[in-house]
Formats: structure tokens, sequence, C-alpha cells
């Protein structure tokens, strides 16, 4: 696994009856036998079915992280006959069974990372959201989160872009703004505003970075001079932020009117 973002909803009944029983299976690929080769003694098998018996939801984050790899890696090593996209379906599938349906995923280091910017920044705001938490304090965050990279993505589509096209982005802030009040807007604007001068004077240092592009667009691959690496990273770095709304909208789709608890797992 490379470095993603997952997303999963916690039924601590399932976990409690089924989890547990399957937690307890003896064969050639079994979770003790994991634990014991694969951790630095810190999980204790029997203080992990425990704890999952009260509640799951208090594991801590490397024990919600080894039952998870060891689900993965098992479904691996005992159904290696299946193609790739096979295993994937089981995986998903087994974790639905088990309490722990994955509901979304970010799959790679940078959109990963852009994510946790945006956390950070709203929990610099707000308050600190733990890796478990309640849908309804994930979706308020995904509201600032929406508000804040639409923003920067109408703002990259006005100076940028040059597309004055902005009514669908536009669309889903006022929706947010109408359905649940001005207050996570105005927060992601505090935040927009704090940047918008650095961001502008991005956008006008692009010029000879794009005439480079231009003249170089022919050749079939290119090496930036380190004059201009600097303005690369900027312009990345800006464009790389805005394009994190679309998984913060997707995100706000899939949770939908899901109560409950929902869990944030890092691979790296």
């Amino acid at each position: 696994m490379a470095e993603e973002l997952y997303f999963l909803k916690l039924n601590t009944d399932v976990a409690k009856t089924k989890l547990i029983h399957f937690l307890n299976t003896e064969d050639e690929f079994s979770y003790r036998e994991y634990i014991n080769k694969h951790s630095d003694k810190s999980l204790i098998f029997d203080y992990i079915l425990k704890k999952i018996e009260v509640n799951i939801e208090s594991l801590s984050r490397d024990e919600f992280m080894s039952i998870f790899y060891w689900l993965y890696r098992r479904i691996e090593s005992l159904d290696s006959n299946l193609n790739y996209t096979d295993q994937e379906e089981k995986f998903h599938n087994e974790l639905s069974n088990y309490g722990m349906e994955l509901f979304f995923e970010i799959p790679s280091k940078t959109p990963v990372r852009k994510f946790h910017s945006v956390l950070d920044d709203y929990e610099c705001q707000t308050r600190d959201l733990e890796f478990i938490c309640k849908s309804e304090e994930f979706n308020d965050f995904l509201k600032y989160a929406i508000c804040f990279t639409g923003e920067l993505y109408l703002f990259l589509n006005k100076y940028y872009y040059e597309d004055e096209n902005e009514s669908e982005i536009q669309k889903e802030i006022d929706k947010i703004n109408f359905n649940y009040g001005k207050h996570y807007h105005e927060l992601a604007l505090k935040k927009f505003m704090t940047t918008y001068e650095y961001n502008l004077e991005t956008i006008n240092s692009l010029p000879p970075l794009l005439e480079f592009r231009r003249n170089t667009m022919h050749l079939p691959s290119v090496s930036y001079p380190d004059e201009l690496s600097d303005l690369l990273d900027r312009e990345n770095d800006l464009i790389d932020l805005a394009g994190s709304y679309y998984y913060f909208l997707d995100l706000k789709e899939k949770l939908g009117d899901y109560c409950g608890t929902i869990l944030r797992l890092h691979s790296f």
C-alpha cells in the first residue's frame, strides 16, 4: 500500500459479534500470529479483543491499522488466485461484514497531504478532529473544506485559467450558506485571505514558466531550469490544493445522511 487515507464507518454491534469471532480464527494466516510477527509487542491480542467486546471505537490507531493490514494481507495470501480488482472487492466486503465499512479513499501522497493541510487549518480555528469522530463533526469540517477549496478554485478560474464559468462551485458554496448558515464560509474566507496576496503574487510571477512550457511543449521530455523550479513548486501547490475540492465534495456525497462514527486511517 502506498500513502493513502481511508475513511470507514464503524458498526459497534457487528464488530462485537462478527469481528471478534473472525479475529479468533486459527489458520495459516491468523490475526494472533500476524501481530506477534509484525508488531513491536505493543499490540496485545487478548486486550484488543476485550476492547472490541466493549466498543470497537476504543481501539487505538495502531490497533485499527493492524486489523486493517492483516485483513488485506490475509486476502493477498489466501486468495492469491484472484486478480487485483477481485481482491480489492473482497477486501471492501470483508471490512463491511465485520463492522468497518470502507466508504472512501484518497489514493496518493499529494492529495492526502492537501487533505491534512486543510484539516490543520480548520483545527487551528475550531477544535481538533480526532481520527475517530462523529459524523456530525466530520460533516462540519467538510462544509468548511468545500468552501475554502471552492474559493481557491474560483480564484484560479479568474486569475489562472481565465475561465469565468464558476456556477457549479459557487452553487455548492451557496448551498452550504443557505442550509447551514454562513459560519463555515466565513471561517474559510478568513483562512483564504491570509494567503491571498501570496497566491496572487504566484499567479503574477508565472509568465516565464508558462512561456518556457509553450516553447518546449513539442519536446518529448523537458527538464525545468533551476530558476523556474520554485515557480513550478508554487504553481503545483496552488493547483493541487484547489483540486482537493473534488475530494471533499465526493466525501460529503458518499457520507450522505449517515449518522454514526467515522474512522480515518492514514497509511504510509
